[in-house]
């Protein structure tokens, strides 16, 4: 493959910023056919822990993430990312926002999951997460919509 063909993978992260590195080594950990280092996925992160707390935005209308998780998917596209990962099951809950403002890939986990829920077959998923991710419901909500 040549390098203008190369596909880069953007992280958002920083919203967690130790679950930023663990999605990092789990996908190393897990890239099939690796032989040499430049075998691997090419990886441009933004672990931007200035965003404003999702939490105390949902809880609380404190000042909202998404200008941050906005600007912060751009940059990355501006560096190359033609997808972009966002580790943090908070963040998902602003995903339509930031998805009007961004023109950038944004893999929504909640899909991924419900994908791999429905391939299973699984009736009854057990949703685990912080205080936000199961007091909103909203991964709850999101599989009740995709039947789930």
């Amino acid at each position: 493959m040549k390098d203008s063909d190369e596909k880069i993978l953007g992280i958002l992260g920083g919203m967690g910023p130790y679950a930023t590195l663990d999605f990092i080594k789990h996908i190393y950990d897990n890239t099939p056919d690796v032989s040499v280092d430049s075998d691997h996925i090419r990886v441009v992160t933004d672990i931007n822990v200035k965003i404003p707390s999702r939490t105390r935005a949902i809880l609380f209308n404190e000042k909202s993430p998404v200008d941050g998780m906005v600007s912060s998917i751009k940059n990355l596209g501006k560096l190359g990312a033609s997808v972009i990962a966002v580790p943090c099951n908070s963040a998902h809950y602003f995903y339509n926002s930031v998805k009007l403002e961004t023109s950038d890939n944004w893999i929504n986990m909640l899909e991924c999951v419900s994908d791999a829920v429905k391939a299973k077959n699984l009736r009854r998923p057990l949703i685990l997460g912080g205080y936000v991710t199961v007091s909103k419901k909203f991964i709850k909500t999101f599989f009740l919509m995709q039947s789930i």
